[in-house]
């Protein structure tokens, strides 16, 4: 199992998966709350609804210049952005989405499989081995 180089790329990917299901999350509901406020004909919660698009827009953007620097330790890949790379051939997915497996197990497991070299990796910063001594 690989180790993060910092504590940075820990804290950088664990934003970037909490943006990432924050959109999941956002975007649905606003969507409802939007046509549901065109159905009943008010005004106030059609605003509202504009408004948590608009939040979604927002997030989607901090999102991408996050996640394009949250790398999996070994193949480099950014593991949270949307890239159009060859996956490996066991990634598997959630709701039909890559990102969205390895962003939920990001944050409540600590540790995620890349779907691109399909090694586990776990949300701890890796130690340099101490120098060894020389005898005589």
């Amino acid at each position: 199992m690989h180790k993060m180089p910092s504590t940075h790329a820990i804290r950088r990917l664990r934003f970037a998966a909490a943006l990432l299901l924050a959109y999941f999350l956002l975007a649905p509901v606003a969507a409802t709350v939007l046509m549901h406020s065109f159905i009943i004909q008010n005004t106030a919660l059609a605003w509202f609804g504009l408004g948590m698009l608009l939040l979604a827009g927002l997030v989607v953007l901090l999102q991408w210049l996050v996640s394009n620097r949250a790398n999996c330790p070994l193949c480099m890949t950014p593991v949270l952005a949307n890239k159009d790379c060859t996956k490996h051939r066991h990634a598997k997915t959630l709701f039909g989405s890559h990102r969205l497996l390895v962003a939920v197990s990001l944050l409540f497991t600590g540790r995620f499989r890349c779907p691109y070299c399909g090694e586990p990796t776990q949300l701890e910063v890796r130690h340099p081995k101490p120098a060894e001594r020389r005898e005589g």
